[in-house]
């Protein structure tokens, strides 16, 4: 196991027909997220620790049900590419640049606005085992240039003898997620207040 076999698995060397979690699991011969422990960037701060502190931003109305509940198909990506998050440590132009992204995507693909809901708050080690000790998500320190401070949580994947099966499957995973992820940053304090002009007024 190597950091280079983590990198080439995560930027879609190899088998480009499964997604970015299943190549990511594929490096040790199926063991629970080997590259967890490896620096996934050369921009990287080292591997996530459990007690950190990780970001996931919230935006509306992409993220909220009919009734203003969070909907916990946003959380899907964490079985394709990866969840996209922030760690503890996460400079104010992290933020800046994570949001922009998201309402450009939002413009160019639907032509839809897209405003900050909230912060979910949580410690990497709170979504990394499920109760009986076996391994729920993933979380890969996956910095950039531009986000060093940039965090991806993927799924393990899931066996199941059908696509409904397997489907069912992600469903309850997704939901138990949303029902972890129960606390927000408190947007008034972070950075003075400065992320609250995303939000919709």
């Amino acid at each position: 196991m190597t950091c280079e076999k983590c990198r080439a698995a995560y930027n879609e060397v190899g088998d480009e027909q499964k997604q970015t979690a299943e190549r990511m699991q594929d490096v040790d011969n199926g063991r629970p997220c080997p590259c967890e422990e490896h620096c996934m960037s050369d921009y990287s701060a080292g591997p996530v620790r459990d007690e950190e502190t990780i970001h996931f931003l919230l935006t509306e109305p992409q993220a909220l049900t009919q009734d203003g509940e969070i909907d916990p198909t946003i959380f899907m990506q964490m079985y394709r590419s990866g969840l996209s998050s922030l760690r503890e440590g996460a400079s104010l132009r992290e933020y800046e640049l994570t949001m922009d992204e998201l309402i450009e995507t939002s413009r160019a693909a639907k032509n839809e606005d897209r405003s900050l809901h909230s912060i979910l708050e949580f410690p990497a080690g709170s979504v990394r085992f499920n109760e009986d000790a076996s391994r729920f998500l993933c979380v890969f320190d996956t910095a950039t240039a531009e986000k060093p401070s940039h965090v991806d949580l993927m799924a393990q994947p899931k066996n199941a003898e059908s696509k409904t099966q397997m489907k069912k499957l992600q469903r309850k995973s997704l939901k138990k997620l949303r029902d972890l992820l129960t606390q927000t940053a408190d947007l008034s304090e972070l950075f003075d207040g400065n992320l609250q002009r995303y939000m919709k007024h």
